[in-house]
């Protein structure tokens, strides 16, 4: 988990730090407004590829079986939805989309 978290930090801050990137690519992942934290998924094609590649890096590094990759992203993925829902308000519904 430390491997693809820092991965996925390094390269979210980056697409953060270089205007090109944030405006052609990562610009898609904050546009997105939805009510649930689902929506931490949406990403740009070149954004979901350079995710894929801290998840092999994990992967790889780690010599993990195939059977317990299963295990790692399901709960890199369900990790990933709890963060943005941690992130705002608490809630899996935030107000202003209740009111």
């Amino acid at each position: 988990m430390f491997i693809f978290d820092t991965c996925q930090y390094i390269v979210h801050r980056y697409m953060h730090h270089n205007k090109f990137l944030y405006r052609h690519v990562h610009s898609h992942h904050h546009r997105l407004v939805v009510p649930n934290a689902v929506g931490a998924l949406y990403n740009h094609p070149v954004e979901v590829i350079s995710d894929m590649l801290g998840g092999a890096a994990a992967f790889f590094a780690s010599g993990m079986t195939p059977r317990t990759s299963v295990w790692f992203f399901c709960l890199v993925t369900v990790k990933t939805v709890d963060d943005l829902r941690s992130s705002d308000s608490g809630e899996l519904v935030p107000r202003s989309v209740q009111e």
